[in-house]
């Protein structure tokens, strides 16, 4: 329900209340986003190595598509573009957690928190007014 493997427009609509009120949505969000975060880490999505050698007249191509080996080999045997780990994870509209956003982190923290402190009242709660102690 955190929407890490379904996001949240795939979900059903009658999931889409757990999202959030799911703990795991708003600790997933506020680690991934921030762990992520202005990574400048070359991947290429979906496949492949990053070309960064291509013949001179061909130099369009350096640093920004795949191969299978990270060479050239024509236009037509890209395997993939090449993006930042960043991009990937949450920047675009194809991204892997699209919806994820790192200035949602002070409010996930905030959320995570009230959690706690609701759940503790209930524990707190519970303790008083049940017994097991038989008599």
């Amino acid at each position: 329900f955190a929407g890490v493997i379904v996001p949240l427009d795939k979900l059903p609509y009658y999931y889409k209340p757990m999202y959030w009120v799911s703990a795991q949505h708003y600790a997933g969000e506020a680690i991934i986003t921030t762990q992520f975060h202005h990574d400048n880490t070359r991947i290429c999505n979906p496949s492949g190595v990053v070309i960064d050698n291509p013949p001179w007249w061909a130099f369009a191509v350096k640093g920004k598509f795949c191969s299978e080996d990270g060479r050239f080999n024509g236009f037509k045997k890209f395997t993939g573009i090449v993006e930042t780990a960043e991009e990937f994870i949450y920047n675009s509209d194809t991204a892997f957690l699209h919806g994820y956003k790192f200035e949602n982190k002070d409010f996930d923290l905030f959320v995570l928190l009230c959690l706690c402190l609701v759940l503790r009242l209930f524990t707190g709660v519970a303790a008083m007014f049940i017994n097991y102690n038989k008599r």
